[in-house]
């Protein structure tokens, strides 16, 4: 049998020890957490911060909100006039291969309500094209949850990582936001595009979450042929642009592509069922019927193109690359993208192939390469 003064000494032991035991275990639970968050703050996303910073306006940041007049009166006229199933009316300008911008009027308000920028600003500003990704961190802060007033109700827009890697999102104390495209090869900025809040709601970029209706992207209203054409045009002035800025080998507008463009459409449209799965029959329907606000992204890379439709429209397979998207709006969309339709768009972009034709109808644009060009 133990005696007393066994029993005694045993339970102060446990008194004196298990207290011990459990500082020790706070303690180094507390230098674990220490460390892990120390290990996280080399992260590029270590830039983020909780709360929204609006930075000084800068840039052409000051111009979204101002009236149509008042940015002719800095920047002159444009060199070409965009209408568009925006509700705005875009507003090229161009100098030289050095800068090229489209400038969004709201059709309502006649205020500059969008900026795209390729190329050099026009403005001294921090935010500009070229930017390293890494650069972009270290000069702003990037936040992921933005909360706007809309419909006297507060929306808000949250960021993902996917987000804050290809196209953080900065706000000015202006009222005015800046999108920055990152591009995933170069890991630098290769276009901005400022917007004012509605066109950012609008603008469907990022998850918005709102009790009220977000403000309707699309009008119904139908471009006409001339529009058409304007489109073509402009997409033409962006793609030359770009390879330019990224010395790749100039384009030529070839007729024979152009023609092979066109009897793409008519092939497609006689028959869209022959030629189309089920999915991307329903969008090609809601494009050709002009729903563009119930249009999700319709994408066909040469792969994707049926066969039965390049022999119905008389199509050499081996000679024509074809790509086919839609909805196309405006036509910084080639560059100013992120994630699928950036990768869709830099086969186009940074093709080798130098002769190409344009079919654009019903916000659904074809592009032909010519490969033996």
């Amino acid at each position: 049998m133990f005696d007393r003064n066994f029993w005694k000494k045993t339970c102060v032991c446990f008194v004196i020890i298990l207290p011990v035991l459990y500082l020790l275990a706070i303690f180094t639970s507390d230098d674990k957490t220490d460390k892990k968050e120390l290990s996280h703050s080399n992260e590029p996303h270590s830039q983020v911060v909780p709360k929204v910073t609006k930075l000084k306006t800068q840039g052409l940041a000051r111009y979204i909100g101002v009236s149509n007049l008042a940015f002719s009166a800095d920047f002159s006229q444009p060199t070409q006039v965009l209408t568009s199933a925006e509700n705005i009316e875009w507003q090229q300008y161009r100098w030289e291969d050095k800068t090229y911008m489209l400038v969004g009027i709201d059709k309502y308000s006649a205020k500059v309500c969008a900026i795209y920028l390729l190329g050099e600003s026009p403005l001294a500003s921090e935010l500009k094209n070229g930017l390293k990704k890494s650069e972009l961190q270290q000069k702003f802060p990037l936040a992921m949850d933005f909360k706007l007033r809309s419909n006297e109700q507060t929306a808000q827009i949250k960021l993902t990582q996917t987000d804050l890697a290809t196209k953080p999102l900065i706000a000015f104390k202006n009222g005015s936001y800046a999108v920055s495209y990152i591009s995933r090869v170069t890991k630098k900025v290769v276009a901005v595009e400022y917007l004012d809040k509605e066109e950012l709601l609008r603008s469907g970029l990022y998850k918005v979450s709102s009790q009220t209706p977000l403000p309707v992207r699309y009008s119904t209203d139908v471009l006409s042929s001339d529009d058409q054409d304007t489109m073509i045009q402009e997409i033409w002035e962006v793609l030359t642009f770009e390879r330019a800025q990224r010395k790749v080998a100039q384009l030529s507008q070839s007729e024979e592509a152009t023609a092979v463009a066109q009897r793409i459409n008519q092939t497609l449209e006689n028959d869209p069922k022959k030629y189309l799965s089920k999915k991307q029959l329903k969008q090609y329907r809601r494009l050709k019927a002009d729903r563009l606000n119930d249009v999700k992204v319709l994408q066909l890379r040469p792969n994707d193109v049926s066969a039965q439709l390049l022999a119905d429209a008389q199509v050499d397979a081996e000679r024509f690359d074809i790509y086919i998207n839609g909805p196309v709006v405006n036509p910084v969309q080639l560059v100013a993208t992120t994630g699928k339709n950036q990768s869709f768009w830099n086969n186009i972009l940074f093709s080798k192939n130098t002769n190409i034709g344009f079919n654009y109808e019903n916000s659904c644009l074809i592009v032909v390469y010519d490969k033996n060009g």
